[in-house]
């Protein structure tokens, strides 16, 4: 649009585009420098006007995996985030969710209000859990940090002792196997 000589930001005109909001006019085509009174037009200049997603609109959500797309999604404004189906896992790394631009785990019950890229987080550490009686192995089991593991069964006593649980070295209270693994375990059985 021809403007005359000094043009300033209040002066120009506020379009509208459906399922968008008008963010401003911005000096780059990217829309990273907004036009303000501070840089007024004193010449020939081209203006582009910034939207971001609104209400009746889509957002773009894109989900990155070893450092490459793995999948895009157009997901209309305001509704929750949609997850593609996740990356898979194996004996290496374990799935562990989306982070978001700021590396913190993605809330899926926000809604969606601008574009955004997410990156799948993989868990790659691992620990042992080694369960002993009378010196002897019964059971072992690896997993991934975080993980549980299933009770092992109680071993044959033969003594007629009943068997009271698995027990870390020292501990007064049978390990908890509903918690996650944080480290190698060694259990005794009691």
């Amino acid at each position: 649009q021809d403007e005359t000589v000094g043009m300033k930001p209040a002066s120009l005109p506020l379009p509208t585009w459906e399922g968008h909001i008008f963010t401003g006019w911005y000096t780059d085509p990217e829309c990273t420098t907004p036009f303000t009174a501070d840089n007024a037009v004193f010449g020939d200049a081209v203006l582009y006007a910034g939207w971001k997603p609104g209400p009746g609109g889509r957002v773009c959500l894109n989900y990155l995996c070893d450092g490459k797309v793995y999948a895009s999604m157009l997901v209309p404004y305001g509704e929750p985030i949609t997850f593609p189906v996740p990356p898979a896992s194996d004996e290496t790394r374990l799935f562990a969710g989306w982070l978001d631009e700021n590396g913190d785990p993605v809330d899926p019950t926000v809604s969606v209000t601008d574009h955004a890229t997410y990156t799948a987080f993989f868990i790659t550490e691992k620990h042992t859990v080694t369960c002993l009686y009378e010196g002897e192995t019964l059971h072992t089991d690896t997993v991934f940090c975080g993980m549980t593991v299933t009770e092992p069964a109680a071993p044959s006593v033969t003594d007629p002792v009943a068997f009271l649980g698995w027990y870390e070295a020292g501990a007064a209270l049978p390990f908890d196997f509903t918690a996650g693994i944080d480290r190698d375990v060694t259990l005794y059985a009691r």
